[in-house]
């Protein structure tokens, strides 16, 4: 199957140069389009679909996320939150949104946060977006409704934490197989309340999810599964724009997570410590302590990078808190409810990008997630590529594969835009992602 869905990928590889369509057409792609890696196949592809028909890296990275929340419902979803970093080539700016998810204003059954996602995607969108908004959610709301089959990467989460599901009849029924079985790989699987929750907030955009009807439907359906969550909590539930957390490489600026995603400043951390001399070689996995967290909860995060053909980035960490969040769904929405974020979830989210201001050039975005060793990876992954000189394949072979955090990664040697043809793409071997580029 994977195999299929990469002929797509190489399909696409050979045609050259900018297109002179109009944006948001489905015309042939002609050379460097730009490049998306993530954790889950059907989503690098979805976000592969909106590049080639002259989406923005925005736009790519919306439609990606959307997806995942279909496609890996794991570790990504519309009940639970992320962050971003963002380089917009157009006006010269590197930029992060965060939409972790809050907590409720009151004390429910289930210690449910707010969901933060959607209203995050949406302000990223506004800002730097192109296409329209509803041709970003397109394949997230087609996969919901009309089935995709199961890919590697769910099948494993389900046949490990699936049975966090079991508590909860609607979704279960959806994610579970008979007799209560994760579904196995190939699997069709189906969510139609998830699809009719994604139609509402493609046609009339997220603010009605949370100041309109459907804000109070949503939270009246999380009351009914025991999570105190209320309209006035929706209605309040705002992404903030802020600066990056930086450190210097050569004549780049190295642009990572602020606080309050405290897997940012553990990244920059153990960055600095390796640009100052330490040992790249050496794993940086044990250089930095794990926060103190249950082993449930390292592998309810993802994370993914895009690059567009003008020399935008963004990369993206979307986290669930748990797998498969608090293993309950908001009644009737097929939409899982995450736990409020904290410092413990928070530090398994590390992104990084790196860009010389000077000559407005991108050379490097990187995502780690899915564990407390996310920023460790992403840092030695880093360091390896950016001071040992080493191809991205190899700096990857260093990772432990015993460790849970999967990074993905693009590295521009001699920078984007001026030479897209020094760029290379790359997902994490040891997880079950793809990676789209021409050429590659």
């Amino acid at each position: 199957m994977l195999a299929l869905l990469c002929g797509g990928i190489w399909a696409l590889s050979g045609c050259g140069g900018k297109s002179n369509e109009p944006i948001g057409t489905a015309a042939p792609v002609t050379g460097y389009f730009g490049s998306i890696a993530a954790d889950e196949p059907r989503a690098t592809l979805a976000g592969r679909d909106v590049l080639a028909n002259n989406g923005s890296a925005v736009d790519a990275a919306v439609a990606t996320a959307f997806t995942l929340a279909v496609t890996l419902p794991s570790r990504a979803g519309l009940g639970g939150g992320g962050a971003c970093l963002v380089h917009d080539q157009r006006a010269k700016k590197t930029e992060a949104i965060l939409f972790p998810t809050p907590a409720t204003t009151l004390d429910g059954r289930l210690p449910a946060g707010v969901p933060a996602m959607a209203r995050g995607l949406y302000a990223m969108h506004a800002r730097y977006g192109r296409l329209r908004w509803e041709q970003t959610l397109a394949a997230a709301e087609g996969f919901a409704r009309f089935g995709h089959p199961v890919s590697r990467a769910l099948a494993r989460d389900l046949a490990r934490d699936g049975e966090r599901l079991a508590g909860d009849p609607e979704i279960s029924a959806v994610l579970l197989g008979p007799g209560r079985a994760p579904l196995a790989e190939g699997t069709s699987l189906s969510q139609v309340a998830l699809a009719a929750v994604l139609t509402n907030i493609r046609t009339a955009g997220p603010g009605e999810f949370y100041v309109g009807r459907a804000a109070r439907e949503f939270a009246a359906a999380a009351r009914a599964a025991g999570a105190a969550i209320t309209a006035d909590d929706m209605r309040e539930t705002i992404p903030v724009w802020t600066a990056p957390a930086e450190a210097r490489f050569a004549d780049e600026r190295l642009y990572m997570l602020p606080e309050p995603i405290s897997g940012g400043a553990a990244t920059a951390a153990l960055w600095r410590r390796l640009a100052d001399g330490g040992d790249w070689r050496r794993s940086g996995a044990a250089a930095i302590p794990a926060p103190p967290i249950a082993g449930e909860l390292e592998r309810g995060s993802t994370g993914f990078v895009v690059t567009d053909r003008e020399g935008s980035a963004v990369a993206c960490v979307l986290s669930m808190g748990r797998p498969f969040g608090l293993g309950r769904s908001a009644r009737g929405t097929g939409l899982l409810l995450a736990p409020a974020a904290d410092p413990a979830s928070t530090g398994t989210l590390a992104a990084a990008l790196l860009a010389n201001t000077n000559v407005n050039e991108f050379f490097l975005a990187a995502a780690g997630a899915g564990g407390t060793d996310a920023p460790a990876a992403l840092a030695a992954t880093m360091a390896a590529v950016l001071i040992g000189q080493q191809p991205l394949d190899r700096a990857f072979s260093a990772l432990d594969a015993a460790r849970p955090a999967r990074v993905n990664m693009v590295y521009c040697l001699a920078g984007a835009p001026r030479k897209p043809e020094s760029c290379a793409t790359r997902t994490d071997p040891r997880g079950h992602g793809l990676a789209a580029f021409p050429g590659q």
